[in-house]
């Protein structure tokens, strides 16, 4: 206990005993009085009716005080209660939320099924046309060679050689095929096509032969299987005519041309120039495919 406490506790028992000291003098010298019961009496009633209004007193500023918390406690019912209906509101909507949310999930799931089913049926399909792909780029591929064993199986058996007799170059020959069909031929051909027709021409004025590998790098072509069987389409129809080199794959020595392939540079050009013009990187693009042919028989 500090100094301060103690100095409290001393001020407390010396009042005390001094007010038992003043009481006890106080009612030695009165109660000599002749009318100590009557003053003793009257400072009960004064005593009485000071603390009655005290009271009065206390009870009206207490049922201000209590009015004034009543109507808070009001006030703050009434925001319980709309807060009430707020979070009810918010019970409500979070259970139609979850409730609209489970049957997402549900839909999402069932759409998840079916998009794995159609994609398990699309893989079998692309595997079924790939297997497809594969065996038909199988069997073009062995059809020149087909065509070379039954050729060189019918020169066998007419002649008795196996390889074709070559033709003096004629760059004027011509066969009776029809020109104007072989026009539409060209004309309808796809651009690459008229670029091989072009080359099979150059191939046959230079005698060098035609590669089929490097016209497709030159070109940025890769379709060198498609470019052997339009070759074969041309030797077919009598356009070229075509001795392949034993040695080498897909390359060819052009030994007779019609002279129809001279026109081929004029429709490929024209076309360019005609539906390529407003597309600068394509028109480039072929352009420049044209001066590799062109450089590859130089």
């Amino acid at each position: 206990m500090d100094r301060l406490e103690k100095l409290k506790l001393h001020f407390f028992y010396c009042t005390l005993i001094l007010a038992l000291v003043i009481i006890a003098i106080a009612t030695d010298r009165w109660t000599l009085q002749p009318k100590f019961t009557e003053f003793l009496s009257n400072a009960a009633t004064m005593t009485s009716l000071v603390l009655g209004l005290v009271a009065i007193f206390y009870s009206f500023i207490a049922n201000d005080s209590l009015s004034k918390s009543l109507g808070s406690i009001g006030a703050v019912s009434q925001e319980v209660h709309v807060a009430r209906e707020e979070i009810s509101k918010q019970v409500t909507l979070g259970a139609e939320t979850t409730k609209s949310a489970e049957r997402s999930t549900q839909l999402i799931e069932r759409a998840s099924s079916n998009i794995e089913q159609n994609l398990a049926s699309l893989s079998q399909t692309l595997l079924s046309i790939q297997q497809h792909t594969t065996s038909l780029h199988g069997s073009l591929g062995n059809l020149p060679g087909r065509i070379d064993e039954l050729e060189t199986r019918l020169m066998d058996a007419t002649t008795g050689l196996g390889t074709k007799i070559a033709v003096p170059p004629s760059p004027t020959a011509e066969t009776d095929v029809d020109v104007a069909l072989l026009k539409r031929f060209l004309q309808r051909s796809s651009l690459s096509c008229d670029l091989l027709a072009y080359a099979c021409m150059l191939a046959y004025k230079t005698q060098k032969n035609l590669s089929i590998k490097d016209f497709c790098d030159a070109t940025n072509i890769a379709l060198p299987n498609y470019m052997h069987g339009f070759l074969d389409c041309m030797d077919s129809l009598e356009v070229v005519e075509i001795i392949r080199d034993k040695n080498e794959t897909l390359v060819f020595k052009i030994i007779n041309a019609h002279q129809i392939l001279g026109e081929s540079k004029e429709y490929f050009t024209s076309y360019i120039e005609r539906r390529l013009k407003d597309k600068p990187e394509q028109f480039e693009r072929w352009n420049n495919a044209l001066e590799q042919v062109e450089k590859l028989f130089l």
